[in-house]
């Protein structure tokens, strides 16, 4: 199991919430005028241990955002955020995200040296990865350790640091570009005998593909000209994955999950191959992980590269507002803003330009989003953009 850890010397309660983080109304009170030391984001990937150690400290607190859970889908793409938080070593608590979204950590009633926040996927044999944001911690007392240079702000030191430019820690984008499509037919209908089909092509392969097709039923009736069993056959790639075949008059509805293909078909036919009756099913948006390329790298200088310089995106972190320049003049461009949970918060598009600003709305600190850049070409270049404040 891949697990990511976080440390710092503190003493701890806790506050759950199941909303975004707010600090708790408990008695603790601070001691002091507060600091605050970055922690950092968790999306359960490989990373080192985080040391943020303390002196005597008497309080601290910081907040765990975005737990989450995957229960459908594929089980190899099946996960549940945990993290584990340790108290000098020792088993505090465990947060799971098929219960709890958030949780306010607050810490006033101990001296501690150190905390540790481990994640992990609760569904054992999974090796999918979800997501979960920690935010700055504030403290009384005296930091140890405070990194000289920490370029991606991610508590480690730059000589420490693996990935000193890259937040999380994983040197590479994360495994793909959530993509919405739909059908260009829409419903699919078809009369008589053979068969009607409607075909979506990615172009390239894509992963984790799911759709619904609704209102399948059968009409029997004493003319054949009326009659019909609506059927349904599913093809990826050429490859025959599943057929639904209507078991009475009641519209039914079916979950169609494809685990990777280029193309998709959707064949509809009467079962019944006497009868001529029309039919029709309604089919959903196909949700899709288009994987990512890895030739994404950080550049010394804070700016994300993409494909040799195709184009660049600075400042990074970033408060809300960053500047987007192609090496060339695009005559299109889309550039896409996603949260961790890949929902797009923000789209806009660019015509005859080689640079465009993109201004953020409702950027919060702490969050993490990743940047979607599809060019004229139709080549996509994705990264990931810290926000600061």
């Amino acid at each position: 199991m891949q697990k990511f850890f976080l440390i710092i010397g503190l003493a701890l309660s806790i506050v759950l919430l199941n909303a975004s983080p707010a600090l708790s109304q408990q008695s603790c009170t601070p001691s002091c005028q507060l600091e605050k030391s970055y922690f950092v984001f968790v999306e359960g990937n490989p990373s080192p241990v985080v040391y943020l150690n303390f002196d005597n400290a008497d309080y601290a607190e910081f907040d765990i955002w975005s737990l989450n859970a995957k229960l459908n889908g594929p089980p190899s793409n099946r996960y549940i955020d945990v993290i584990t938080v340790f108290v000098n070593d020792e088993e505090f608590a465990r947060y799971s995200g098929d219960s709890v979204s958030a949780v306010t950590v607050k810490i006033c009633d101990r001296v501690i040296y150190s905390i540790r926040a481990e994640y992990s996927n609760g569904i054992v044999g999974s090796d999918a990865l979800g997501g979960a944001s920690i935010g700055k911690v504030s403290y009384c007392g005296t930091l140890l350790n405070d990194c000289a240079v920490d370029s991606d702000n991610d508590g480690v030191c730059d000589p420490d640091d693996p990935c000193p430019y890259d937040f999380d820690n994983q040197c590479q984008p994360p495994g793909c570009v959530p993509v919405t499509r739909d059908f260009a037919t829409n419903p699919l209908e078809h009369s008589g005998r053979g068969s009607s089909s409607v075909v979506l092509n990615y172009g390239a392969t894509h992963q984790d593909i799911s759709f619904t097709i609704s209102d399948l039923n059968s009409h029997v009736t004493g003319s054949r000209d009326s009659s019909y069993i609506e059927s349904v056959k599913i093809y990826a790639d050429g490859t025959l994955q599943s057929t639904f075949t209507a078991s009475g008059e009641d519209p039914e509805s079916v979950q169609v999950n494809i685990d990777e293909a280029s193309l998709i078909e959707v064949r509809l036919s009467n079962a019944s191959h006497r009868d001529r009756g029309s039919m029709s099913v309604e089919l959903s948006e196909v949700t899709s992980c288009n994987p990512w390329s890895s030739s994404l790298v950080a550049s010394s200088d804070g700016t994300s590269q993409v494909n040799d310089d195709v184009l660049q995106v600075y400042p990074n972190p970033s408060s809300g507002v960053v500047n987007v320049t192609f090496e060339s003049y695009q005559e299109v461009a889309d550039i896409g803003i996603y949260d961790v949970l890949g929902r797009q918060l923000f789209n806009q598009r660019v015509e005859n330009t080689n640079t465009a600003v993109i201004d953020i709305p409702n950027a919060s600190a702490h969050q993490m989003v990743f940047i979607i850049v599809k060019l004229s070409d139709k080549q996509v270049a994705p990264f990931k953009l810290l926000l600061t404040n």
